[in-house]
């Protein structure tokens, strides 16, 4: 017979760590259940494509034909 409330059975936190192994484990498998489902999960598909631009200009630029105003 136990003498205090204080003393705990033998083994009691063996099983006390022994569920919250088993719950963490059972969450953590639900968890991979849930992400797996389609809907919930997506990618992102990309792609790249070579782009080639030419810019040009007039070789010949006429000069005004009016002088700029003098101050």
């Amino acid at each position: 017979m136990r003498s205090s409330v204080s003393e705990h059975a033998p083994g009691a936190g063996v099983r006390r760590g022994t569920r919250v192994r088993l719950g963490l484990l059972l969450l953590l498998a639900v968890a991979g259940l849930v992400a797996q489902t389609p809907g919930l999960t997506g990618a992102l598909m990309t792609d790249t494509d070579l782009l080639t631009t030419v810019v040009s200009t007039r070789p010949d630029f006429s000069s005004p034909t009016t002088a700029p105003p003098t101050e």
